[in-house]
């Protein structure tokens, strides 16, 4: 995500900026889930819905009318490509997460999942955005929350210890 209060000024216009989870949304990434289905379960909510799998037609069609509507109040979409082989790219929270200015990328768990981060960090570095890319046991952006100088994270099998310590470290002036 990248939203915030400051996002719109011409100063960073194209820089990453949230405070908090609640503000109005000014930029968000996506990617189309024309790709998307389960191909190997790798959590619970898969294993559910393995046998019905995803109706890629309907994700398609949902997700075209989000973005309509996001455009149609203002929020710029940034639309990333998906790709065939990456069918849970669709799921743009676990791959990056913005605290302040910096845009972390995550360190995806999955090995099906570990790719999807190569288009973003592309992206990122096309459009000079600041980031930070996790080189260290597993931490995703669904398990992180912002609240101004507090960042709440859930530790899970997908979000370590030991990355949460590393992301500590990176911001000195967060609780």
């Amino acid at each position: 995500m990248i939203g915030g209060d400051e996002v719109n000024t011409e100063k960073n216009r194209d820089t990453a900026y949230c405070h908090n989870e609640y503000d109005p949304l000014k930029k968000v990434i996506t990617v189309s889930p024309r790709y998307m289905q389960i191909n190997e379960v790798i959590n619970q909510t898969q294993a559910y819905y393995v046998n019905d799998n995803i109706n890629q037609t309907k994700a398609v069609e949902q997700h075209a009318n989000l973005i309509h509507h996001m455009e149609s109040i203002g929020i710029e979409v940034i639309k990333l490509n998906e790709l065939e082989h990456l069918n849970e790219q669709v799921f743009t929270r676990d791959i990056g997460f913005t605290i302040g200015n910096t845009f972390f990328v995550s360190a995806m768990k999955e090995d099906i999942r570990k790719k999807e981060q190569n288009i973003l960090l592309d992206w990122l570095q096309r459009n000079k955005v600041a980031y930070f890319p996790f080189e260290t046991a597993s931490i995703e952006g669904g398990d992180v929350i912002i609240d101004h100088s507090k960042v709440w994270v859930g530790i899970s099998d997908r979000t370590s210890k030991e990355a949460v310590a590393v992301l500590q470290s990176q911001l000195p002036n967060h609780e």
